[in-house]
């Protein structure tokens, strides 16, 4: 059975009521933005956002989950296996994650910089360490490895997005060379 795209009143309510929330947040802190408030600046009704999200924790949740899944297009995953780790392949890559990043960059800096949204950002980590060990050899020194790259990749773009630290392309290449110099000490099964 095909899956029927959403309303064109249902995008552009969740699209009233995620850019509200994040102005908000950007406002007033996470831990202080109001149901009632979003949806007053939204313009809809606060038992629309119930019917459609729940929480205030479920409207992030949503927003970083289009995010993720929009930037995982971007990057073909599928693609990226079948690439051999050649240090231009990584840059290209990277230059796709960063291009991809940017569109939403004030998205980053929001989440980022509020110390309550710190646990989404993890969570987005953790579901990229599972990604990164796909194919992989499980032993400690991989687990090493894999934690050393992902955090060396995760402070890099990081200090890119809150600090604005550098170029597109000159952060591709410092990331590029951090992965390529260590996934060559990794085990594959």
């Amino acid at each position: 059975m095909p899956i029927m795209n959403k309303d064109l009143r249902i995008i552009k309510t969740e699209t009233a009521i995620e850019n509200s929330f994040l102005e908000l947040i950007e406002e007033k802190g996470f831990a202080n933005v109001q149901l009632n408030e979003i949806a007053k600046r939204a313009n809809v009704n606060r038992n629309t956002i119930y019917l459609r999200y729940g929480t205030k924790e479920d409207i992030i949740t949503a927003i970083l989950n289009k995010s993720y899944n929009r930037i995982l297009s971007d990057l073909d995953i599928e693609k990226l296996k079948k690439t051999k780790f050649i240090r231009r392949e990584i840059e290209k890559m990277f230059v796709t994650l960063l291009t991809s990043l940017y569109t939403e960059i004030e998205l980053y800096r929001i989440v980022l910089t509020d110390p309550n949204l710190s646990g989404y950002i993890d969570k987005i980590v953790k579901k990229t360490r599972t990604m990164m060990f796909n194919g992989i050899k499980e032993n400690k020194n991989n687990e090493i490895i894999i934690n050393y790259i992902l955090n060396g990749v995760y402070g890099i773009i990081r200090l890119w997005i809150i600090y604005d630290t550098g170029t597109i392309e000159e952060n591709a290449n410092v990331l590029s060379y951090l992965v390529y110099a260590n996934m060559r000490r990794i085990s594959f099964r």
